[in-house]
């Protein structure tokens, strides 16, 4: 090719475009890759591409070279856009609306700018630059509007960058500083040199190697940063190979600038030599041949190379007698530094075509007596790019091996010594994972891999000969197991000799259970009533009965001296004898704790949540020491007399039923804790609340009431286990127990015991009373819109001027401590608080007022104590737990105030005041 020679630059940009467009093609080709890794995989190739156009223009001398900013401009635009999104989206996207606006009215400016220079680059004329070989139109608004830009693209990647790093917390922070500090520092150094460059300042290759340097060196610690610190899955072998490819690149990049500049010395020599020689008029046979030799005096003397230069005008020089200094002050073309140093680049012109030409000016030193003569010596600018483009081949074809070995040859060596037994390896353990315990790794190579290999192989020896002792035990269990059965049989035939015997241990077990299975409840507001049937009936002497596992009791209570009923229905695990041995042992346990409330004032100082909870910690631990032999579900609450607010726990239990205006309805829909004395249960307690309403009908029973055995038409049987079925029981007959289990047997038979537990709440009331009565409503009606409109002050005075702390009127006792909390008067809010959560417990947002104003008086017990008490009802509301978080540190433990923190920051790891009072409190331990 006639236009086609290889220069510095030339090399300089291949290295780079093999930097880009290796990495970022390996980024776009990773499977299920990130939204990140993308823009990162955009950011490479865009830098690639831009390599590419400058190979372009430093290689190929036809004007057409300078169409190469078709490319730069729209991907060195694009280029400038990726950084700011590759920030947004790692390590995860807190902006996606934002970053997606923001990309499309970037990709518009962008799109615009680019068009705008297509369009002024159109009709521009070209010009050949010396300082980088190149041509380039002269197209100033295009490349201002361009330059502006990028410009506000950069603007916005320190932006985004900063933003980033304020945001992202923990030690994904790092990175993000890496990357930005990097990439921040790669695009201020290739726009600084690039504008320096334009301006003439620097040279061009200044700017090209520049370029080179950070595309290489920049981007690779860029995405090194990136792989070791992404949650998308890269290959081992990418690493290695990238890693390698850049520190060679480096090299070569060295390399190549060392001996390109060794050649354009020795160019320089020789052509000076010549240039002498054909002053002297000695030159035979030159390496190249003169164009022309000019004089000091202006004669001009052309050679036979230099025919076609007859008619063109040469430049003015300085040497010339004749010269006088341009009006621009500029009279020869810009050169590199980095070029020739004694020859210089010039252009004759010959209509509007300009001749490039490489010129020498000398001087005539031959007689010392007499003033040095100055001449000038022209050579073809061809020559020139001939003679470095020898060496810059060479270059680049060692540079293409070098890239072809890394990509081809490392992937085949490393094939052997490092990826074929790791994906053994990796093989073999997916195999042990499924199963299969005879995978083996062979070793080939006794290198690290290799021991790993051996370790391996001994450890899944270890789990094989394991198992085969588990087999072992298995075999052996199973024969153990038909011993004892032989001896059970036995021991049954003696059972069944004894029945006699065991018919009175029944009855004198039921008799023990008849006391525990009584309704002592004795309220004015809470009926409660409940019926047992027992699976298992026996008959002692004259005596009929039964015996079984369910157990109902109900007593009545004092709190905090306010009266309360409590309430159990329970089934104990097993059938007749083991049932009813775990329900006496609970009925006795739950009947000492009930004795010790009665009679013990500390026992009762226990809001209703906290009591239930230590009550049902106490069942717990009792029924713990049997080994998982003796497990028990019930429903287990208590019912606070006066406002009809329901405390439950249900462990494993049956969902309980409320019946209000004839619809039945579940009160439950998750599983919350297991049953009494299962093994390893760690779970968090937490006390449910349900408002009764005045005519609410609260229905629990065990499991039997589900599990009928249905005799079909068809004369076969089946089970029925629809738990939806008993909702429609207790509607039809309007929550009435006696008719409700006439109903139950009616349609099944009864295939476990049955209990049935109802609570009716103010059942004698026709309807509810009104929220606020009608001397109030006004006086409501006022306080209301004077709280929204924002004057607190006024609620307080219409309120306190009205008396109403003294009355029972719940919904303007709670305006008025919802206005002293909002004029920061905690310690009225407190006691007007109090009032009203004692009127009205089921409200759980005036309880964490309570403890609020309790905290913030300085009455930290209580506060804790109604933090407790909410904790206990949601044990997942953060805020609820961060207030309690806070009260604990005021009060110097840390260990719990650290727990709360913890389960806070788990929920919600960027809850700013739960990360603030972690630091206060680590700053108080280093104190």
């Amino acid at each position: 090719m006639d236009s086609f020679f290889l220069t510095y630059y030339s090399v300089s940009s291949l290295i780079g475009l093999t930097m880009g467009l290796t990495m970022g093609i390996y980024f776009l080709s990773v499977k299920g890759g990130s939204t990140a890794m993308r823009f990162l995989a955009v950011l490479l190739i865009c830098a690639g591409m831009m390599n590419v156009a400058y190979f372009i223009s430093s290689t190929f001398l036809d004007s057409a070279a300078a169409y190469h900013r078709w490319i730069t401009v729209p991907f060195g635009l694009a280029m400038s856009v990726m950084p700011t999104h590759l920030y947004l989206r790692y390590p995860t996207n807190r902006w996606p609306r934002f970053s997606r606006w923001l990309l499309m009215v970037q990709l518009v400016i962008i799109t615009v700018a680019a068009a705008f220079f297509f369009v002024d680059s159109l009709n521009a004329s070209v010009v050949y630059h010396f300082d980088g070989h190149y041509w380039d139109f002269v197209a100033e608004k295009g490349t201002k509007v361009v330059a502006l830009v990028i410009l506000l693209n950069t603007v916005a990647q320190l932006s985004a960058g900063v933003a980033k790093i304020i945001v992202t917390k923990g030690r994904e922070r790092w990175p993000v500083i890496g990357i930005v500090v990097f990439l921040f520092a790669c695009g201020f150094a290739q726009g600084l040199t690039n504008s320096l460059s334009r301006d003439g300042v620097i040279g061009r290759d200044v700017f090209q190697t520049t370029f080179s340097l950070t595309v290489v060196l920049g981007l690779f610690a860029i995405t090194v940063i990136y792989m070791n610190n992404t949650r998308d899955r890269t290959s081992f072998l990418a690493k290695i190979i990238g890693i390698s490819m850049v520190t060679l690149l480096l090299v070569m990049q060295a390399l190549s600038f060392s001996v390109l500049s060794e050649r354009t010395r020795a160019y320089d020599q020789l052509r000076s030599k010549e240039a002498r020689a054909a002053y002297e008029q000695r030159l035979t046979d030159p390496l190249v041949s003169p164009l022309f030799l000019r004089k000091a005096d202006g004669s001009v003397q052309y050679y036979s190379a230099g025919d076609g230069l007859r008619e063109a005008v040469l430049p003015e020089l300085e040497f010339l007698n004749s010269y006088e200094a341009s009006e621009d002050g500029q009279s020869t073309p810009r050169q590199s530094k980095s070029d020739l140093q004694t020859g210089k680049f010039q252009m004759a012109r010959q209509g509007d075509e300009r001749i490039r030409y490489v010129s020498y000016v000398l001087q005539d030193t031959s007689d010392p007596g007499q003033v040095a003569k100055s001449y000038e010596v022209g050579f073809p600018y061809l020559s020139y790019r001939q003679y470095v483009h020898q060496g810059a081949s060479t270059l680049t074809i060692l540079l293409l091996i070098v890239v072809l070995v890394l990509v081809a040859g490392f992937p085949l060596f490393f094939s052997g010594a490092l990826i074929k037994p790791l994906m053994e390896l990796l093989g073999a353990v997916k195999k042990v994972d499924e199963g299969d315990l005879s995978a083996n790794v062979k070793v080939r190579v006794e290198d690290e891999i290799g021991e790993l290999g051996h370790y391996f192989n001994g450890m899944v020896v270890s789990i094989r000969d394991a198992q085969a002792k588990l087999k072992d035990y298995a075999d052996r269990l199973e024969e153990k197991v038909q011993e004892r059965t032989a001896e059970l049989q036995k021991t049954l035939n003696r059972v069944q000799e004894l029945k006699d015997q065991q018919d009175g241990d029944y009855f004198l077990t039921s008799l023990l259970l008849r006391p525990l299975q009584s309704n002592r409840a004795r309220s004015e507001t809470v009926n409660v009533d409940f019926v047992v049937r027992q699976k298992k009936s026996f008959q002692f002497r004259k005596w009929s009965d039964e015996i079984g596992g369910d157990l109902c009791m109900a007593e009545s209570i004092k709190l905090l001296g306010r009266p309360y009923t409590l309430f159990m229905n329970a089934d104990a695990m097993g059938k007749s004898m083991q049932g009813a041995g775990g329900a006496l042992v609970l009925g006795a346990v739950l009947e000492a704790i009930v004795d010790r409330t009665m009679l013990s004032g500390e026992a009762s100082k226990h809001h209703p949540e906290r009591w239930l909870k230590n009550a049902f910690i106490e069942l717990h631990k009792v029924f713990e020491t049997f080994d998982g032999s003796m497990l028990i579900s019930l429903v287990f609450g208590l019912v606070d007399d006066d406002s009809g607010l329901v405390y439950l726990i249900n462990a494993e239990h049956p969902w309980s039923v409320l019946y209000r205006q004839g619809k039945a309805d579940f009160i439950e829909a998750d599983l919350d804790f297991r049953k009494l004395g299962t093994q390893g249960v760690d779970s968090t307690i937490f006390v449910k609340t349900i408002q009764l309403e005045p005519g609410d009908v609260l229905i629990a029973g065990s499991d039997g009431r589900d599990d009928l055995l249905l005799h079909n038409s068809d004369g076969s049987e089946s089970l029925q286990h629809d738990e939806n079925v008993f909702l429609r029981h207790v509607e039809s007959n309007g929550g009435d127990l006696e008719k409700i289990v006439d109903s139950l047997l009616s349609e099944g038979e009864l295939t476990d015991d049955l209990s049935l537990l109802r609570i009716g709440y103010r059942e004698d009331l026709i309807k509810p009373l009104p929220d606020v009565s009608s001397e109030y409503r006004t006086l409501h009606d006022k306080a209301l819109e004077a709280y929204k409109a924002g004057d607190f002050a006024r609620v307080a005075n219409l309120l306190e001027d009205a008396g109403i702390e003294e009355t029972r009127e719940t919904l303007l006792i709670r305006l008025l401590a919802q206005s002293y909390l909002r004029q920061k008067d905690f310690k009225r809010a407190l006691s007007v608080a109090e009032d009203y959560a004692f009127l009205k417990p089921a409200d759980t947002e005036m309880l964490y007022a309570v403890s609020y104003s309790a905290a913030r008086s300085g009455q930290l017990k209580k506060a804790a104590d109604y933090g407790e008490r909410i904790r206990l009802r949601e044990p997942h509301n953060t805020r609820y737990l961060l207030n309690l978080a806070r009260i604990y540190a005021a009060l110097g433990n840390q260990g719990r105030a650290s727990n709360f923190l913890e389960q806070v920051l788990e929920a919600e790891p960027d809850n700013e005041k739960a990360l603030k009072l972690q630091e206060q409190l680590k700053t108080d331990r280093v104190v």
